[in-house]
């Protein structure tokens, strides 16, 4: 009975595990996506990769907890990627990363 027990608490907290990882991938996905829409048509052009791939990572930005989207570009070893930053609170954009 306890062995049954144990494996029903494992599988719900299994699941319970899962459908966070969602709610958090589709964040991230909004947050891709309010990014790639306020690239020009010209960056949109030199970005390498699909841009539902990019990188976001939580961050610190001017004293706000934001997300960090980038875009690696054919011009990073020039200019480096496109940063973006999104406040995590309003999903506004913040700011840019800058680029040599």
């Amino acid at each position: 009975m306890k062995t049954k027990t144990f494996i029903y608490a494992l599988f719900f907290t299994c699941i319970l595990i899962g459908f966070n990882g969602c709610d958090k991938e589709d964040e991230f996905m909004q947050v891709r996506e309010i990014a790639w829409s306020s690239l020009s048509e010209q960056e949109k052009f030199t970005v390498r990769t699909d841009w539902k791939n990019a990188e976001v990572k939580k961050e610190t930005y001017k004293d706000e907890k934001v997300f960090a989207v980038t875009f690696p570009t054919t011009e990073d070893p020039l200019l480096g990627p496109i940063i973006v930053y999104i406040s995590q609170s309003s999903l506004d954009i913040i700011g840019r990363g800058l680029r040599m």
